[in-house]
């Protein structure tokens, strides 16, 4: 929340001052015309008047006149609703909650990524990507849900992303068993964001394999999805075929490993999201930045104004000169002849 400006005084309807000059106007028409009807008495001496009397005579007359004028002026200011801002706030909502789902099978071990010019394993290489993605979505909320034999939710959705980098940087391969449950990762998605009031809602599901354990099948994780509303990106990450894996001993050995790209592809159709494919550092990079160009964050402004009314002093200012204006022409500056 940005403070945009304080303490400044504005009138709601403007317009109203166009009718001061006016008042003025009539005003000076006013004096013209009594000026036009003076009436003058005769005396046979000044000496019948006293000084008081002489010396009131000058400003008397016009002292009702400017009672009635202050009258109009402050009834036609209370009109125009002056208002005085003593905070104004900008408010941003954002519009774009999304889930990270990542298999953590035991395929996410596999050695066939560099980085640094180094062999690393395909979980180090995804967990370096999201944490870029999500310091670019610094306005967003975000959220974690793992997957491999099972399925559950790391960080719930959150603008808090230091939290969210935390748990990501402490993810293991095999955390969640060493299966790849497809089906279980997306429900818990779809769980964790289909009731979250957003204009849009998204999940990035990155694997590595196929569906091969869980008890919830892709295909009624993805109606799921489609029901509330839900883009599912999908990202199969690596290669097809035999690729070295460091297992839990720390020893290196040659695995057959299969990515279903097809299921992929049908997810992200049936969601109006887009598939990508990545076998590189660079390759997985890239499809985040393309994600993240697609799903913009839709801010919605709004301004929150700390006011204070004006109006009732400016009308009760009215309402006592035009009392005054009354009482003093009815008693201490009683015109004769009336």
């Amino acid at each position: 929340m940005n403070i945009l400006g304080s303490h400044q005084f504005i009138f709601m309807y403007p317009l109203w001052l166009i009718v001061i000059p006016l008042v003025f106007l009539w005003q000076i028409i006013m004096w013209q015309k009594k000026k036009s009807q003076r009436v003058n008495f005769s005396y046979s001496s000044l000496a019948l008047l006293s000084a008081r009397v002489l010396e009131s005579g000058l400003w008397r007359p016009y002292v009702g006149t400017w009672l009635h004028m202050l009258t109009l002026l402050c009834l036609i200011v209370a009109l125009a609703r002056p208002q005085e801002i003593k905070s104004e706030h900008r408010a941003e909502e954002e519009g774009v909650d999304i889930i990270l789902a990542l298999d953590t099978s035991n395929s996410m071990n596999a050695l066939d990524f560099e980085q640094k010019g180094s062999r690393t394993t395909r979980i180090a290489v995804a967990k370096g990507v999201l944490a870029d993605f999500v310091a670019k979505r610094s306005d967003d909320r975000l959220g974690l849900v793992v997957f491999g034999e099972y399925a559950f939710t790391q960080t719930p959705l959150t603008y808090d992303h230091d939290i969210l980098g935390f748990y990501l940087d402490h993810l293991e391969a095999g955390m969640a068993g060493n299966s790849t449950a497809i089906g279980d990762g997306l429900a818990m998605a779809v769980k964790r964001i289909k009731e979250i009031d957003a204009k849009e809602k998204i999940i990035i599901l990155l694997t590595d394999g196929e569906n091969n354990a869980g008890k919830v099948s892709p295909e009624d994780a993805v109606m799921a999805a489609q029901e509330f509303g839900i883009k599912v990106y999908t990202i199969a990450m690596g290669r097809n075929g035999v690729v070295p894996i460091r297992d839990n001993l720390g020893m290196i050995r040659q695995v057959q490993v299969t990515v279903d790209e097809k299921l992929l592809q049908d997810i992200a159709a049936k969601t109006g999201a887009a598939f990508f494919k990545a076998d590189t550092t660079e390759n997985l990079s890239e499809v985040y930045q393309k994600i993240d160009e697609l799903e913009k964050t839709k801010r919605e402004t709004t301004y929150i104004r700390e006011v204070e009314e004006w109006f009732f002093p400016f009308a009760l200012a009215s309402l006592v000169f035009c009392l005054l204006g009354f009482v003093f022409d009815a008693s201490l500056w009683r015109r004769i002849p009336a």
